[in-house]
């Protein structure tokens, strides 16, 4: 762990270096939308076009190479981009006509593209149209149709794709049976929707409690979760869930070895539990680690820490919700794998946790208090993610 001191002085160098050397480069476009995935992060801009940075090994930067990049790049040839979603090693993008353009790791077929190759730009995927939202999950990914249907694809081990069988789908299938959902996310090996009716369903990997139905057997097709309703907002991490609720009340199940679920415990949970923190207006979830944002605009953060993302300058795993200090007037969050992103109301994105590749926009290393993401300014809102 850094000591504050050295933090400040890190800190102060990267913000020097980086108007030096990047200074005007990027930061003339507004950013409507930032998601963060395992090692990456991208951007959308207000003019339709995406920009990434971290890790690169699998094509997931799309920007035509596979070098990792510690200050943000465009990916080529795409624009017109409404939604983005980070995966664990590949990126998603809806357009504005309805249309999915996929790029990265394609292990078991999560780019749609009827292939298991890898692609360093983004491709189109085919013969799915009219689409409202995207997700992606570490190897799988979801899109929601307008008419309210789902669709999914990659890897099934685990039954995420929810068309009731456990075969990988290199293209996309429909999720079934579920429809009149208004949205989706996707944790590590699970997938979650909302429906219209503000009820919560799953499914997918459960050997860690994370469908929430009380028991640990994987499901091929969604279910509803009992007892919960009145839902505003739903985040998967990677072994958990969590819903905000109407009220301002935030419920979590599943795995809790690092205090994901922020029950005061490291202890699983079958079922849904309340996590002691009230009035919360948006969450997010990263791999073992839960953020929320309250009325009050500030960041509360629990869970895992080892890397810092928790953003306390410490790296001590929290079991219970903390307020990050001299961090004010947040207005959306994205947590990835072992990192933090964080959009103030005056524009500035702000970064926390693990930077090994760049994840944090900047050429500090991993940092246990926010910074600031090199010269992204402008920015208008960021997108609520389910990477981690």
């Amino acid at each position: 762990m850094y000591k504050i001191s050295f933090n400040n002085y890190l800190i102060g160098l990267f913000l020097l270096l980086s108007f030096f050397f990047h200074g005007s480069t990027y930061s003339h476009a507004a950013v409507p939308s930032i998601a963060a995935g395992d090692e990456h992060t991208l951007a959308l801009m207000e003019d339709g076009t995406v920009w990434a940075w971290g890790d690169n090994k699998y094509g997931q930067l799309g920007d035509y190479s596979t070098s990792d990049k510690n200050i943000p790049v465009q990916v080529k040839d795409l624009n017109d981009v409404t939604a983005i979603a980070a995966g664990g090693r590949h990126s998603l993008a809806l357009k504005k006509d309805g249309t999915i353009w996929a790029w990265g790791w394609n292990c078991c077929g999560q780019l749609g593209d009827s292939s298991t190759s890898n692609k360093s730009m983004p491709i189109h995927i085919k013969d799915l149209n009219n689409i409202t939202a995207i997700a992606a999950g570490e190897k799988h990914s979801l899109a929601l149709k307008k008419d309210e249907t789902v669709w999914a694809w990659g890897d099934n081990y685990y039954g995420q794709l929810g068309d009731g069988t456990k075969n990988n789908s290199e293209a996309p299938v429909q999720v079934n049976p579920i429809s009149n959902v208004k949205k989706i996310v996707a944790g590590n090996s699970h997938s979650v929707a909302l429906k219209d009716d503000l009820t919560v369903w799953l499914w997918g990997a459960n050997y860690s409690n994370q469908l929430g139905d009380g028991t640990t057997n994987n499901s091929y097709i969604p279910l509803q979760v009992k007892n919960i309703n009145n839902v505003r907002n739903i985040a998967a991490g990677y072994y958990h869930t969590i819903i905000l609720k109407e009220d301002g009340t935030v419920w979590a199940w599943g795995g809790n070895s690092a205090g994901q679920l922020g029950d005061e415990t490291t202890n699983s949970s079958e079922t849904p539990i309340q996590v002691s923190i009230l009035n919360v207006k948006r969450i997010a979830a990263g791999k073992y680690h839960t953020i929320a944002i309250k009325e009050d605009k500030t960041l509360w953060t629990w869970g895992a820490n080892n890397s810092g993302q928790l953003g306390d300058v410490t790296t001590n795993n929290s079991s219970i919700p903390i307020k990050v200090k001299n961090l004010l007037n947040v207005k959306n969050i994205s947590a990835g794998g072992y990192h933090t992103i964080v959009l103030k109301e005056d524009g500035t994105v702000w970064g926390c946790g693990e930077n090994s590749n760049g994840q944090l926009g900047g050429i500090i290393k991993s940092c246990n208090m926010p910074v600031q993401v090199n010269n992204l300014k402008n920015v208008i809102k960021i997108s609520g993610s389910s990477s981690y």
